[in-house]
């Protein structure tokens, strides 16, 4: 009965395309976002006649419930994403758009109906670009109302064949447990999520008969991921490893990449650092060192940015490769001036202020002032240099494009906006190697002028960083983090894919230029095991840290454990509960600090 419903998902990667599509939404804020399909109960799904839509794959039903369905195909061009929908019998007044938002325009589209009446009949039909399917509905019941089940969350990732996140893909998920199976369950990869996907399978009803689906020790997960380019990947695993996290699956359809040096930061000249005497002010929930610390001070001279015809020693630390040209880079023009921000001294002489909420994150800080900060500066030096690099095939996009040449600006001490732009993030997953750094990268014409965001082509440039000291008494793990924004502002920090290199000691991120151009922040930090207590009952966990989460119900018992899996992203800490097995996002001024953990 499902199998003519998920040919919609199938055919994704067996139907040709007539144009090749960029990472559109690649960028473009490197989000560490899971967007999740939070089922209630299922129902049955009847057989669908042909649908003559616009959309260039059979519409897939999916998550059907007593009171929604979704449904989910693909079109080979950006359209945007409509459904309306009626009790069968009735006139088609009804629309929903695309879960991303009605202006969200793509090649793959989900649209979730919602707000129906149990055991019902409804038929939809597709509107996809100017096109309507013509007068041809597809039909759908919804199925009885059953109890809520407990959460049982699995958490995957989708790349490419060199790594990088796979974006704006669908995600079905199956689980088959002897001679039984699963309903379709569906998941959105966004460009938000950076490639992660999760899915309730407490929300799993089985096919047929619409009961709650227990999973047992010989279940197996299979999951199928669609990208908008028709590229697919299928994979399986038992259950119990989809639950610690299912491996990570590479959706064939990008070209890999070989790096060639582009540029390379001119090694820094380093300069002093005085200390201070601050006391260290108590804090919950950060990750901060509580050890006064010292004050910023320009660790080198300005730089004018240069072009093209730079010479020696600027470019000394270049190694020379035939045939590549190498573009120099600079440090940007830097005053450290008295302007403070609100509740934040702006120069090394003014009094620490108290302990008080880190603006935007909504946890308590160690961070009293910026003057102190919450790291030492970025160290300088030829250890420390970051090479950018590109390959021969991005030269082609960019110069298809009309872009004449580039040039790389990095900041090595950048002023943080915030206590949390500085790294003062809660849940005290991130110790701060050092403050961020800010790396822009320029995008000139042949003309000379800068070329507009229209032009900059949807491209990823590579850039190896090196792995600095840290100390912890927690088991850590060094990366390098960036920063993420919201239509508000700045959201907190993410973890990139990375590659790490043991010889060399560096870690190789893909950043796309067109997240370069306004400049980003780097945050060099070590990740600690670490763990929150839930301190409100009332507690939940959600797909998401924002307004878009779904809400997945109860994050748990009263003072019961979470482990921290990533850093605290606006108000929100995503976790897992070794208990339920379940990953989501909490509050975070729901849990607190754990007495266990080393400090």
């Amino acid at each position: 009965m499902y199998a003519h419903n998920m040919r919609g998902i199938f055919t994704m990667a067996s139907g040709a395309r007539s144009a090749d599509t960029p990472e559109n939404l690649y960028s473009r804020q490197w989000f560490g976002f899971c967007v999740v399909t939070a089922l209630v109960l299922m129902a049955w799904v009847t057989q669908p006649a042909p649908v003559a839509t616009a959309s260039d794959s059979q519409p897939a039903v999916v998550d059907v419930r007593d009171t929604a369905f979704a449904v989910a195909w693909t079109t080979a061009s950006d359209a945007q994403s409509t459904v309306r929908w009626t009790a069968v019998g009735g006139a088609f007044q009804s629309t929903v758009t695309d879960v991303r938002g009605p202006a969200f325009i793509g090649r793959t589209h989900l649209v979730r109906v919602t707000g129906l009446t149990p055991a019902t009949d409804y038929e939809f039909s597709i509107v996809s670009g100017a096109g309507v399917g013509a007068g041809v509905s597809t039909r759908v019941r919804t199925g009885p109302g059953i109890s809520i089940p407990s959460p049982d969350s699995i958490l995957g990732r989708a790349v490419d064949p060199v790594g990088r996140a796979v974006r704006d893909a669908l995600v079905t998920v199956v689980v088959r447990s002897g001679n039984r199976e699963t309903g379709p369950m569906i998941a959105l990869i966004t460009d938000k999520d950076d490639g992660y996907w999760t899915v309730n399978l407490g929300n799993a009803r089985a096919k047929g008969e619409l009961g709650a689906f227990v999973a047992g020790s010989d279940a197996r997960v299979s999951v199928t991921i669609a990208s908008p380019d028709s590229a697919i990947a299928t994979a399986e695993a038992d259950v119990e490893v989809a639950r610690a996290e299912f491996p990570a699956i590479k959706v064939v359809g990008a070209p890999v990449v070989t790096p060639v040096v582009l540029a390379t930061v001119p090694p820094l000249q380093p300069g002093t650092v005085p200390t201070t005497s601050a006391p260290a002010v108590p804090s919950s929930g950060s990750s901060i060192d509580p050890r006064p610390l010292p004050a910023p001070v320009r660790s080198q001279p300005a730089i004018p940015p240069t072009g093209l015809d730079a010479q020696a020693p600027l470019l000394s630390a270049v190694p020379v490769i035939p045939g590549v040209t190498v573009i120099p880079t600079s440090t940007d023009p830097f005053e450290f001036g008295p302007a403070p921000l609100p509740g934040m001294g702006g120069s090394p002489e003014n009094q620490p202020t108290p302990g008080r909420n880190v603006a935007p994150m909504g946890q308590t800080s160690m961070v009293r002032d910026v003057a102190y900060g919450p790291a030492s500066p970025f160290p300088v030096g030829k250890d420390e240099q970051i090479t950018i690099t590109a390959s021969d095939q991005m030269w082609t996009i960019l110069a298809n494009s009309g872009i004449a040449r580039v040039r790389a600006i990095v900041d090595a001490e950048p002023v943080p906006e915030s206590d949390a732009q500085a790294g003062s993030l809660g849940g005290g997953i991130v110790i701060p190697v050092s403050r961020p750094i800010k790396i822009r990268i320029e995008a000139f014409l042949a003309s000379g002028e800068s070329a507009p965001p229209g032009v900059v082509p949807e491209t990823d440039f590579q850039i190896s960083m090196p792995v600095l000291p840290g100390s912890s008494k927690r088991s850590s793990v060094f990366a390098w983090l960036v920063a993420t924004y919201d239509n508000t502002g700045f959201a907190g920090y993410v973890r990139m894919p990375s590659a790490f290199d043991a010889e060399t000691n560096r870690v190789l991120v893909s950043v796309p230029l067109n997240g370069l151009a306004s400049g980003a922040l780097f945050l060099p930090a070590l990740l600690a095991n670490t763990s929150v207590l839930i301190q409100d009952a009332e507690a939940r966990l959600f797909s998401r840290p924002d307004e878009l989460a779904v809400d997945f119900g109860l994050a748990g018992d009263q003072f019961s454990e979470l482990e921290v899996v990533a850093p605290q992203v606006r108000d929100r800490l995503f976790v897992f509960s070794p208990v339920t097995k379940n990953y989501g996002w909490i509050d975070a001024l729901k849990v607190g600090p754990n007495p266990r953990d080393p400090r």
